[in-house]
C-alpha cells in the first residue's frame, strides 16, 4: 500500500508535467511578443489660424494609431524658442509638428513621400515634412462703414503682409500688431478693416452678420507639418505615423478650424469658412528658412507698410510654388 507521501509525491509529478504541456517556456513567450516603441513627437504652435488645440488632436490621433501599430506616441507641446535651444544642445524627439521658424530641424529630418500643400517642405527635389493641416488669410472689415485704416495681425514667423502684397491687397499704411491686439483694437475701431486669419472668424462666430470677408487667396504660410528626425531605430514607424497623419489622420482637421489637403475631410461648421474651402493656395514660403531670410523678409515687409518699395525680387525668389 501506497503511504500517502508517495502518493503526494506522484500527484505533484504529473501536475508538474501537465502544466509543462500547457504552458510556454520564457523563451517561448519573449520570441512571440513584439517589441513595444515609444515616440515622442514635439508639437509647436508657429501661428494662429483656427480654433482649439492642436497638440490635443494630435494626441486623439496618435492614441487611434498606436492601437494598431504596437507603439506609444508621447505629444509634447514646444514653444519655438524651446525646441530650438533643445536641438542646438542635441535633445531631439521622433517626430516633429510645426511650422515656419525651426529652421535648425533642416540636416536632422529624413526624406517622406510627397503629399498636397508640402511644397514648402521641399529641397533639392526632395521632401522633408508633409502638410497635415493649414489656414488662409482674410480680409474683415465691419459691414455698412468706411474703411480708414488697416491693421494687419502680426504672428512672429507668418507674414500676412506678403499674402496681401500677392494678392493685390493695399495695406501701405497699416498697423501691425500681436494677433490678439490687432483683434482688439479692430473690433474696437469700426472704420478699422483687419487682415486676419481663419482664428479671427471664429472670434467673432456669435456676431458674424456684422462683418464682411474676403479671403486673401493665392499665398499662405499657415501650414502645420510633419517630419521624422532621422538617425534612430525608432524612423520607420516615426515615417508610419507622419504618413497617417498626412492622411486619414486628417479627418476630424475641421474641428479646429483649419483645411485639410484632402479635400473629403473639409467639413464645415460656419459658412464663412466654407468658403476657404474653395480658395485656390499656390505659393508660400520654405519651412527651413533662416533666421537671417526670416529678419530680412520682416524688414522688407515693414518698409511696405510704411510707404516704402519692398525688394520685389527677393520676396519673388523667396516664396515657393505651391503646385
Amino acid at each position: 500500500m501506497k503511504t500517502l507521501s508517495v502518493v503526494i509525491s506522484s500527484v505533484l509529478s504529473a501536475a508538474v508535467i501537465a502544466l509543462a504541456v500547457v504552458l510556454p517556456t520564457k523563451k517561448a513567450v519573449v520570441e512571440k511578443t513584439a517589441p513595444f516603441t515609444i515616440l515622442t513627437l514635439w508639437h509647436i504652435d508657429g501661428f494662429e489660424g483656427g480654433v482649439g488645440s492642436r497638440a490635443s488632436y494630435l494626441k486623439k490621433v496618435s492614441r487611434e494609431f498606436e492601437k494598431e501599430n504596437g507603439c506609444l506616441i508621447n505629444v509634447v507641446s514646444e514653444t519655438a524658442f524651446d525646441a530650438k535651444e533643445k536641438i542646438k544642445s542635441g535633445v531631439l524627439p521622433d517626430i516633429i509638428s510645426y511650422s515656419s521658424g525651426i529652421g535648425e530641424a533642416a540636416g536632422l529630418i529624413v526624406e517622406l513621400d510627397k503629399t498636397v500643400m508640402s511644397a514648402g517642405g521641399e529641397a533639392g527635389g526632395r521632401y522633408y515634412a508633409s502638410s497635415w493641416a493649414y489656414g488662409g488669410y482674410v480680409v474683415i472689415t465691419h459691414k455698412g462703414e468706411t474703411v480708414e485704416k488697416t491693421v494687419v495681425s502680426q504672428g512672429d514667423t507668418t507674414f500676412p503682409v506678403i499674402a496681401c502684397m500677392l494678392g493685390e491687397v493695399d495695406v501701405r499704411g497699416a498697423t501691425a500688431l500681436p494677433p490678439q491686439r490687432a483683434y482688439e483694437r479692430f473690433i474696437a475701431d469700426k472704420s478699422a478693416r483687419l487682415i486676419g486669419t481663419q482664428r479671427d472668424i471664429y472670434r467673432l462666430k456669435n456676431k458674424i452678420d456684422d462683418f464682411e470677408i474676403t479671403p486673401v487667396a493665392g499665398f499662405t504660410d499657415l501650414i502645420q507639418y510633419v517630419s521624422v528626425i532621422a538617425g534612430t531605430d525608432k524612423t520607420k514607424i516615426a515615417k508610419k505615423f507622419a504618413a497617417y497623419l498626412a492622411s486619414d489622420g486628417q479627418e476630424g482637421v475641421h474641428t479646429l478650424g483649419l483645411m485639410s489637403g484632402d479635400k473629403t475631410y473639409n467639413i464645415a461648421d460656419n459658412g464663412l469658412i466654407d468658403r476657404l474651402y474653395s480658395v485656390n493656395y499656390d505659393k508660400t514660403l520654405p519651412i527651413f528658412l533662416s533666421d537671417e531670410t526670416l529678419n530680412e523678409l520682416n524688414a522688407q515687409c515693414e518698409k511696405y507698410l510704411s510707404g516704402g518699395e519692398a525688394d520685389a525680387e527677393f520676396i519673388k525668389n523667396t516664396v515657393k510654388s505651391l503646385k
